[in-house]
């Protein structure tokens, strides 16, 4: 039932919201092991896909070698995976449009691309300099300013880059670096 469904949504969202306060708190040592790719993306938009839905937003995926195993702290990545296409999500929302996230990933040089670009409102230049900031959010009172800082501390933690380009009313995309074993 969709009663059932908000509770549920809003339980994720608060534990979301708990290890985004307790990974802020505390240095800790990633706990990793070999995680394939395509589960990770797949996990990743299985947490939110209740929200994708609930606001007709279609995901598509273009994923180089699915099968490419990730040595990672697959709860750490997961949730900066999950800030993300929340954030794609939030920007899709109320555009006049229908929106959509594209996931695509490539390998070049032992290292991993993933792009996670959204049609949504964009960013102004000024606001994409600041969106990892700590406590930064243009979403006024409905963003803590954490998940993008996090996400981008947990993607730092595995030798990783991430970085943002966008246009205002049109895109923003989100790349991903990390290394991969063999690529």
């Amino acid at each position: 039932s969709e009663g059932w469904d908000i509770v549920k949504d809003k339980i994720t969202q608060t534990r979301q919201m708990v290890m985004n306060i307790l990974f802020h708190s505390k240095k800790r040592t990633p706990e990793c092991s070999d995680i394939p790719l395509i589960d990770l993306v797949n996990e990743a938009v299985s947490t939110i896909q209740l929200k994708l839905d609930r606001d007709d937003i279609h995901v598509t995926m273009d994923i180089d070698a699915p099968d490419t195993p990730l040595h990672i702290d697959k709860m750490a990545l997961l949730a900066a995976l999950r800030s993300l296409l929340e954030n794609a999500a939030d920007a899709c929302r109320k555009t006049g449009r229908p929106g959509v996230i594209t996931i695509t990933s490539r390998i070049e040089k032992q290292r991993l691309q993933l792009m996670i670009r959204d049609n949504g409102k964009g960013l102004a230049p000024d606001k994409a300099a600041k969106i990892f900031d700590l406590f930064y959010s243009d979403k006024g009172n409905k963003g803590t300013g954490l998940g993008l800082f996090i996400a981008k501390r947990s993607i730092e933690q595995h030798h990783g880059k991430i970085s943002v380009e966008s246009e205002e009313s049109r895109f923003t995309t989100f790349t991903i670096s990390l290394p991969v074993q063999g690529g």
